[in-house]
């Protein structure tokens, strides 16, 4: 496997936060154009609302399919660690793609300076 290959679970995780807060902002723009009041209202429905609520319905279906989508990759991850006889480089790429931790978490994890955390991590893959 690759860093680039690695990597599409940060990058897909990203993806999820940045649609997620969207969602979230769209969903106070559907709260406060329908707020209640005590003026009698006719029967139809609002259509910027009604249209707005199904796009917040179809986001949430994309998110759903983003977090479908970074599950699969976190196991494609985890087979790809299962197969490398180095329990240290298991540690590192675990907690480097998979926790998404920074390298000085990993360094203090792993009980070694946080460079060569990287340069380890950097020569096995380019051996394998």
């Amino acid at each position: 496997m690759t860093i680039r290959e690695l990597s599409n679970y940060y990058y897909i995780n990203k993806q999820i936060i940045q649609l997620e807060s969207k969602l979230e902002k769209l969903e106070e723009d559907l709260l406060s154009s329908s707020q209640i009041t005590d003026m009698p209202k006719n029967s139809k429905v609002n259509k910027p609302t009604e249209e707005l609520a199904i796009k917040i319905a179809e986001l949430k279906e994309i998110i759903v399919n983003k977090r479908i989508k970074l599950i699969d990759e976190m196991i494609a991850i985890e087979k790809y660690i299962d197969t490398i006889p180095n329990a240290e480089i298991q540690i590192i790429i675990r907690m480097r793609f998979i926790e998404l931790k920074e390298w000085d978490e990993i360094s203090a994890v792993a009980d070694i300076e946080r460079t060569n955390a990287y340069h380890k991590l950097k020569r096995y893959l380019k051996k394998n």
